[in-house]
């Protein structure tokens, strides 16, 4: 097999969560009784959550501190974690099929491992995977390829060619390309608007997970 190891982001690529980390700073707003107007979405819409934060907390007065908002929204989403958001199509025969082929498995989440070790758990997915990887661990983001390195090295990789990416967010495919890794573009509705940009990056592409191409995407066909 060329490719006997996987490395697979987990928002947007394993489970559908992206709707909810995006509509997260509304669903805050919301819950402490707060209305989410149009100005205030006009100036934090290109904010990250940290930042998003932080303005609700200087101009709105909300929360004790940025940090312990955070900590709230954290556990907003543990809340849809456990309750509310699915697998996304195909993932779990898609998985079975480089399972039973021998192929060692990661997932490398953008998300603390607080969040992910029971979004994955409640879902059964955790099986599959030798290692669960959060930038937290690495004290890096998917802009630099250490998340995906190290990765590899847990599973017993010594090579970048070794391993397929998963991914749906662009920055990371062109992070994980970049750095010689075989990508795998698996789309989600939020990323679709830099689909283009995002395929330049990706060295195949679907639609979602299917199992038919999973021992041909690692290479065992050829």
């Amino acid at each position: 097999m060329k490719r006997p190891y996987g490395l697979f982001d987990m928002d947007g690529t394993l489970l559908d969560s992206m709707p909810f980390w995006m509509s997260l700073d509304h669903s805050y707003l919301v819950t402490h009784g707060l209305e989410y107007t149009e100005e205030i979405q006009r100036v934090t819409e290109k904010l990250r959550l940290r930042d998003v934060l932080a303005w609700y907390h200087e101009e709105l007065g909300l929360g004790d501190s940025p940090e312990s908002m955070v900590i709230d929204c954290f556990a907003i989403m543990l809340r849809h974690y456990t309750q509310d958001i699915k697998v996304k199509e195909g993932v779990i025969p898609y998985l079975d099929a480089l399972q039973a082929a021998g192929v060692k498995m990661a997932v490398v989440t953008a998300s603390p491992l607080v969040l992910a070790v029971p979004a994955l758990e409640r879902h059964g997915l955790e099986k599959y995977f030798a290692e669960i990887i959060s930038i937290d661990d690495v004290g890096v983001s998917k802009t630099e390829p250490v998340i995906y390195d190290e990765a590899l090295r847990l599973l017993g990789g010594s090579s970048r060619e070794e391993a397929v990416v998963y991914e749906d967010a662009t920055y990371s495919l062109r992070t994980a390309y970049q750095a010689g890794y075989f990508t795998v573009l698996v789309d989600d509705a939020f990323y679709l608007p830099s689909r283009k940009e995002a395929l330049l990056y990706a060295r195949h592409h679907v639609k979602f997970l299917e199992a038919a191409e999973a021992l041909k995407i690692h290479g065992a066909l050829d």
